[in-house]
């Protein structure tokens, strides 16, 4: 019995030592179980700050197309500007040319102005001219009339002064 006892007891320590080695190896794969949690909890991370980097990418692409947006706006502005200055050297063009024009037309103005004067005062001239010559006409007549008138006012006194005698 003793044998046995003795065998029994090895078998129970080897029984402990196979627990203490289940035990370690349990030991072992949860902390090979925590260092694959641990894993994919980098993998996780790493994949966030990817998708970080990307959004961050997609944010430098957004801002850089806004700069060209502004860009183009800014060159549309300019060419906008341009436009404006050249319509206004235009209008300015045009405003010089009509000013020049309207100092013809006056200059024109002008001339037809003393043109129609000295018409105007040579055909005064001429309508008192014609008066004065027919005043001067009718003058003449009157005159003419009145030496009439008198020659015969002396025929109307000797007839009459025969008349009366002979009444």
């Amino acid at each position: 019995m003793e044998i046995e006892g003795g065998i029994i007891e090895p078998q129970a320590g080897n029984m402990e030592a196979e627990e203490k080695v289940t035990k370690a190896e349990g030991r072992i794969t949860e902390a090979k179980a925590g260092n694959m949690e641990g894993e994919e909890g980098v993998i996780e991370a790493e994949g966030g700050i990817m998708e970080a980097e990307a959004g961050n990418m997609e944010a430098e692409e957004g801002i850089t197309e806004t700069k060209e947006g502004v860009t183009e706006a800014e060159v549309g502005n300019m060419e906008i500007e341009e436009g404006v200055t050249e319509t206004e050297g235009g209008i300015m063009e045009l405003e010089a040319e009509n000013m020049e024009d309207e100092e013809e037309v006056t200059e024109v103005d002008g001339g037809v102005m003393e043109v129609d004067l000295e018409e105007a005062t040579e055909a005064e001239e001429g309508f008192w001219n014609l008066i004065l010559k027919r005043l001067w006409t009718v003058k003449e007549g009157l005159r003419k009339l009145k030496k009439l008138l008198e020659k015969w006012s002396v025929w109307l006194d000797i007839i009459m002064s025969i008349t009366y005698e002979a009444l």
